[in-house]
């Protein structure tokens, strides 16, 4: 999806927000923004970090049980994590964290670490992830005691109401397979839910084999909060409003330098 593109068809179906998460940096965000801006939609920027599950200095593979699909994704090297800046304060953290992750702790992927995630982690919303984040991995191995205490960990982190159970349905059965022990989750340590959905392409005949993965689809979205009984759609309605509240000066965006 090209950024432009995104920001005619987000202005053309009415929507008030979208969110960028791109893999491991924050290089798009600042012609995301202008682009969000000039369209009248906000912009939330984020990152779908990639995690080291141990240290970030820590240059090897790890496994978590017997390898394989249901293991530490990346063969071991990293988990996922979904960031998004609430505020200026976020913005900069998010910055320090994406370039930290490449700095310091690239393995394959640039990687933060929970050292750096609990310096920098206010200012930011931060979710579960997909499935190959922290939360869902250890579910799909049916750890569920271990998920708990790494959810319980990261929800220390960012703080009660920051720390959100990611919720995805793009009809993939590694995600059917852990819905309903993330529901048990949220409900266990009182998170708050978040359907989501990726967006790969702009319009659905660019997609392909896809499903689910471009913006003129809002059934995705609505399926999932069919699925749940629609008790997500609070904190699909509040995230977007909590996110992308940044200072400006002369129309341009602050960026803080360190």
């Amino acid at each position: 999806a090209r950024i432009e593109q995104v920001a005619e068809e987000v202005k053309r179906k009415g929507e008030s927000a979208i969110a960028i998460t791109d893999h491991g940096h924050v290089f798009g965000a600042f012609d995301f923004y202008k682009s969000m801006k000039a369209a009248g939609v906000k912009p939330i920027i984020g990152i779908e970090a990639y995690v080291a599950p141990e240290s970030r200095f820590e240059k090897r593979r790890v496994r978590w049980a017997d390898g394989g699909e249901d293991d530490v994704s990346g063969g071991g090297a990293y988990t996922h994590m979904t960031l998004l800046a609430e505020n200026n304060e976020g913005l900069s953290n998010l910055f320090k964290l994406s370039s930290l992750a490449s700095l310091e702790g690239f393995y394959y992927k640039p990687r933060m670490d929970i050292e750096l995630l609990s310096k920098f982690g206010s200012g930011l919303i931060a979710t579960t992830g997909c499935p190959g984040g922290e939360i869902q991995t250890r579910l799909r191995m049916g750890a569920y005691e271990e998920a708990r205490a790494a959810a319980a960990k990261y929800l220390d982190i960012f703080g009660t109401g920051n720390y959100f159970v990611e919720i995805m349905d793009h009809g993939l059965e590694i995600e059917n397979r852990v819905k309903s022990d993330l529901l048990k989750l949220a409900k266990d340590l009182g998170l708050p839910l978040l359907a989501t959905n990726d967006l790969h392409y702009t319009m659905q005949k660019m997609q392909g084999i896809m499903r689910l993965s471009y913006l003129s689809n809002p059934e995705a979205l609505l399926q999932i909060q069919s699925d749940l009984n629609l008790i997500v759609m609070s904190s699909i309605l509040r995230t977007p409003q909590r996110c992308g509240r940044f200072l400006t000066a002369s129309r341009k965006l602050v960026i803080t330098h360190f």
